[in-house]
């Protein structure tokens, strides 16, 4: 057998197709020829020649922005005075020397004066019509023997409803005794409060001086209550009803 010949490796290709030949990635050397250079580079257009219509390009225009007509006193309608049109522009207030003039904005007159503003008036009416869980009971149901003392439990209430008013008092240890609607209109206005007014002077409580009642029903009553927040006399009136072991505010007013 003869010896197998040291040469390289022949490329497979498929029947009937030649291999690619390589072709080197190194630049070709320029000449300085026309022929030497790309297809592209002969194409490029010559800035000195006219275009075919003849007439030259138009100069590129600055886009300047103007500012809107300023407005006046409008123009008189047919049959109306020279001196009856007002003018559009709106009033300024006089600028004194070395500052810039200011619209004349008028008062708000939804803004409550703090000095004249009561924290304390508020009223919330009785609903009409109350319905309870517990159906076994009415409000001409006898009170029980055991029921807390009703002008006691009212003098406590109102004297708490004040202090909630002046801030002195969280409004969410009153919440058992107090109905959703006197509770809701109890909250915003204490909020309303402490926005306009603040909070008021640690020496200030409110304090009961008299307490009247009359009764609605057997578990129902209306009282009328006599406060001083610390400045002056107020009169507090509320409806209370016994439920579930304890009276609850279901009407309150404060003048």
């Amino acid at each position: 057998m003869t010896p197998a010949l040291a040469t390289a490796p022949r490329p497979r290709t498929a029947a009937g197709h030649k291999p690619r030949k390589r072709v080197s990635s190194a630049p070709r050397p320029f000449n300085g020829s026309a022929d030497e250079l790309p297809a592209y580079a002969l194409r490029l257009p010559d800035p000195t020649l006219r275009p075919k219509s003849g007439k030259p390009p138009r100069p590129t225009r600055k886009l300047t922005l103007r500012r809107p007509p300023r407005m006046g006193t409008p123009a008189p309608l047919p049959g109306e005075p020279a001196g009856a049109a007002t003018s559009c522009t709106p009033e300024r207030a006089p600028a004194s020397a070395g500052t810039r003039p200011q619209y004349a904005r008028p008062a708000n007159p939804r803004t409550p004066d703090a000095d004249s503003w009561d924290r304390f008036r508020m009223s919330v009416p009785y609903p009409g019509s109350v319905e309870w869980d517990d159906v076994s009971v009415s409000l001409l149901t006898p009170l029980p023997p055991d029921a807390p003392d009703l002008r006691k439990t009212a003098a406590l209430l109102g004297a708490a409803c004040i202090d909630v008013l002046l801030g002195r008092r969280n409004i969410v240890s009153l919440r058992p005794w107090l109905a959703t609607d006197v509770f809701s209109a109890l909250e915003r206005r204490t909020m309303l409060a402490l926005r306009i007014k603040g909070r008021a002077p640690a020496g200030q409580h409110g304090r009961i001086k008299s307490v009247h009642s009359q009764a609605v029903h057997a578990r129902a009553h209306e009282l009328t209550l006599v406060a001083h927040d610390g400045e002056r006399f107020r009169a507090i009136a509320m409806r209370l009803e016994f439920w579930h072991a304890r009276w609850r505010v279901m009407a309150l007013e404060i003048g």
